[in-house]
């Protein structure tokens, strides 16, 4: 099982990862523990025999409890658990950040759920360049951590602080998990150069 965590891309990394398994054959749950963007398709409120049943004819499900805004939220236990025990690969969006790029969690977050395999923490190199107050999630505590009021831009350096805050909170709070960097860029060729280093070996 597979917990996405994170700002900037988890939906976008979670669609990958499943269309992959499926590629090699592999059945597919996606399921959140804490809010998703409801897409089409997804089951609303399946039963365990419902969720079971899917994986089996089709290969993969995402699923949840309809919840507020358009999104869904997280399955009863004794669903997830059938749908855990249905699925060859499980991959879970465990992490909230309101289509921010980057953030570091409240006490409460992320929501990693009990048979977690391995934690994806994901940042997203867009926030560069933009004032804090926009490019992050729980501005309060970036900025407390960064030492930045909220107009302020972001810096790559920046960037890379919070993943590495994030990325220790992660390995204290789940010792023996492992945890891998995941960083999104789609700019200069500087920024993906640098999203290579970051996901390298001085991160793992």
């Amino acid at each position: 099982m597979t917990a996405v965590v994170g700002a900037g891309g988890k939906t976008t990394l979670i669609h990958a990862l499943a269309a992959r398994h499926r590629a090699a054959g592999r059945s597919v749950l996606v399921t959140t523990t804490t809010h998703m963007r409801r897409e089409p398709g997804m089951l609303l409120n399946p039963t365990p025999e419902q969720l079971m049943a899917t994986l089996e004819t089709a290969g993969y499900a995402a699923a949840g409890v309809p919840a507020a805004e358009g999104k869904i939220g997280p399955l009863p236990r004794e669903v997830y658990l059938a749908g855990c025990a249905a699925a060859d690969e499980v991959l879970v969006e465990a992490d909230g950040a309101r289509g921010r790029f980057v953030k570091l969690p409240a006490p409460h977050e992320p929501v990693i759920p009990e048979n977690t395999g391995e934690i994806l923490l994901v940042c997203n190199l867009k926030a560069v360049g933009l004032p804090l107050e926009t490019a992050a999630h729980r501005p309060a505590l970036v900025g407390q951590a960064l030492q930045k009021g909220p107009q302020e831009r972001l810096t790559a350096n920046d960037v890379e602080a919070l993943a590495r805050r994030y990325l220790d909170r992660l390995r204290q709070a789940w010792p023996g998990r492992p945890v891998r960097l995941v960083v999104r860029c789609d700019g200069t060729p500087e920024q993906q150069a640098r999203a290579r280093r970051m996901e390298r070996e001085e991160w793992q």
